[in-house]
């Protein structure tokens, strides 16, 4: 309910600003609008997974087993353990969702291209690529620091709820369970720096971007052309040095006897994925950085090419 609701007030909000002709006005509400809907569209996916599995979790669950019988002995038959008409809607709803949104994402880009096409050059999609590459990282460092916070982070998260360690199936018991929450605990303090450093560079060159894309949406002079330039120099050079840091630490935390205790810890109950090796995770966030890189250098340079063709104008 939360998240339909969230997404229903998004598309209300959306339509209100196409009636006040906001995108015309300011084309680059166009490329937010596809940020998010692209965001959205594949933010359904896990969101789904996550429906539908713990939807089979409490139909799995002897409460409903129990209830089902005791319904069944009144004679009443609707109240069976199984996924309702209603669940599969949901679901195919949501699926709905993940082809609507990035097709909505796609014809926000045509219509920033269709209004921008006299008044921009290439600089405007590359930085939305920009931008959308620097919400990528930040996806990536999250997602990294929340999987390999282990079984304490689920615990913490749970224990507000309605759900508690007696209620859910929990893999560790007794010394184990305490030694495996300070390992955790410790760990994720470690992990901590990468996190919230992460956390200011993508977000903090993620708002400049977009404002320099604003800016020279609206306003065509030599002063953003020259901005635009300082700033996508001092953008690559921090995601190269951001980059390499951020693999420094990563394997530097790797190697530390803290990780390998964890990773034997989780090894002898299964769990063989939480180790001491690069996750999937952090290798795609310094890929997105390296891409990053790239794609800063190529806005500087068009913003060069930009500058050199004013000044021929201008004699």
């Amino acid at each position: 309910m939360a998240f339909a609701g969230a997404l229903l007030g998004y598309c209300c909000l959306m339509v209100v600003l196409g009636i006040l002709r906001i995108p015309f006005r300011c084309p680059p509400c166009l490329l937010l609008e596809s940020a998010l809907n692209i965001l959205i569209g594949l933010g359904y996916i896990p969101c789904l997974a996550f429906y539908f599995l713990k939807l089979q979790e409490v139909y799995n669950s002897q409460t409903c087993q129990d209830r089902q019988q005791m319904y069944s002995s009144k004679g009443i038959q609707g109240y069976s353990c199984g996924m309702s008409g209603t669940d599969i809607a949901g679901g195919l709803f949501g699926v709905i969702g993940i082809i609507i949104f990035p097709f909505g994402a796609i014809l926000a880009i045509r219509a920033f291209r269709r209004v921008q096409q006299l008044k921009q050059g290439p600089q405007g999609a590359l930085q939305l690529l920009e931008v959308l590459l620097n919400i990528l990282v930040l996806v990536c460092v999250v997602s990294s620091f929340v999987s390999l916070s282990g079984f304490s982070s689920a615990s913490a998260g749970f224990a507000g709820g309605s759900l508690s360690l007696d209620t859910m199936s929990y893999p560790f018991q007794g010394t184990e369970l305490q030694l495996v929450r300070d390992l955790d605990q410790k760990f994720s303090i470690e992990r901590a720096p990468l996190l919230y450093g992460s956390l200011a560079v993508s977000l903090g060159l993620g708002a400049l971007t977009l404002g320099i894309m604003i800016g020279n949406a609206r306003l065509h002079s030599r002063f953003w052309i020259l901005l635009e330039i300082i700033f996508s120099i001092i953008a690559a050079a921090a995601y190269l040095a951001g980059t390499a840091v951020y693999l420094h630490f990563v394997l530097q935390i790797n190697r530390t006897d803290l990780c390998k205790q964890r990773a034997q810890l989780y090894a002898r109950n299964g769990f063989t994925w939480m180790n001491c090796e690069v996750s999937g995770t952090d290798g795609a966030a310094a890929f997105f950085g390296l891409v990053l890189v790239v794609f800063y250098t190529a806005s500087t340079v068009l913003a060069a090419l930009q500058w050199k063709r004013i000044e021929r104008l201008d004699e």
